[in-house]
């Protein structure tokens, strides 16, 4: 369906008793609507927690990359 996530970053739960206790964001791209937005994943399942559509499209290669506020 045209998506195109970037790599994840994991976020800990400030309780986590396994590694894998936490969230993975990533930031996604949607080829077809031209849009951006933030994946938030449980960590554990690999199961959609919730999405965030961003004001601007970013690239795939954000790293290192600054946007102007």
């Amino acid at each position: 369906a045209s998506h195109y996530p970037t790599d994840t970053t994991c976020s800990p739960s400030p309780t986590a008793t396994r590694e894998d206790d936490g969230v993975l964001l990533s930031v996604g791209r949607y080829g077809a609507a031209g849009s951006s937005y933030l994946l938030i994943l449980n960590a554990t399942t690999m199961t959609t927690i919730a999405t965030a559509s961003s004001p601007v499209v970013m690239p795939s290669d954000f790293h290192g990359e600054w946007f102007s506020a």
